[in-house]
């Protein structure tokens, strides 16, 4: 499990017209799971939406040291483009970059070319669903701090599929979203990964939203990782 206090600041959220938006996050976390500790986290993400397209750039790292000696480093970050975001059917592109040795993985890229169908909008709700095949390329690492020691390499292609909802409930919004990723060779093997979060004004501009992280990998990069990590996130957003 993982407790991650965050302070972010951006100018601010989707436009209705052509904006390039800004955000930078900082916090710490608590892991449990394959990870014991306190880490401290820095992320930046910039973005411009308008109806004919979106692109969103985002990178993020994380750092732990213990007695001089590293017990948790994690780089990850993407690029991703969706055509006319605003219509029911959007496709979309995605490069993303892993890396954490203590999850097993030295360096993981993956490619997505997929679609997203919007199920429902309103004002006070957004529902859609999301649908994209993922090419993986992975090195695995020994788990742990020797992460020079590599395992093997490994070619992967997933079905990516992302139920998403947003509903305002009152003052409170809930988000929720899932990542079911099946191996198309091997059905068993298998990633999931869900965010369920609740947040509030509590200005105009500050926003407190607490989120559940969950992550399960049927099948283990290398011996010694756990199939499962949580993550139990607080964080405080400052607008514009």
């Amino acid at each position: 499990m993982a407790f991650w206090f965050t302070l972010s600041a951006f100018s601010q959220e989707k436009p209705k017209t052509p904006l390039l938006t800004k955000k930078i996050t900082m916090g710490t976390s608590w892991f449990s799971g394959n990870i014991e500790r306190f880490d401290f986290r820095i992320g930046g993400d910039l973005s411009h939406v308008d109806s004919a397209y979106e692109f969103n750039l985002n990178l993020n790292y994380l750092y732990s040291e213990t007695d001089l000696r590293v017990k948790n480093r994690e780089y990850n970050g993407g690029v991703k483009w969706d055509y006319r975001p605003l219509d029911r059917i959007s496709p979309f592109l995605m490069v993303s970059g892993y890396s954490n040795t203590f999850k097993g993985i030295g360096l993981r890229w993956s490619g997505l070319i997929g679609a997203k169908y919007r199920i429902w909008k309103t004002e006070s709700s957004e529902y859609s669903f999301s649908a994209a095949l993922q090419g993986d390329l992975e090195r695995f690492a020994s788990a742990g701090w020797q992460e020079d020691i590599f395992a093997i390499d490994k070619k992967k292609i997933r079905l990516s599929l992302r139920p998403k909802i947003r509903q305002k409930l009152g003052p409170i919004t809930l988000d929720h979203v899932t990542f079911y990723q099946p191996a198309l060779d091997d059905f068993s093997d298998y990633r999931i990964l869900s965010r369920t979060g609740l947040s509030t004004k509590i200005t105009p501009n500050i926003q407190f939203g607490l989120s559940y992280d969950y992550e399960i990998q049927t099948v283990t990069p290398v011996p010694g990782i756990k199939k499962e990590d949580h993550t139990v996130m607080a964080n405080v957003t400052v607008k514009f």
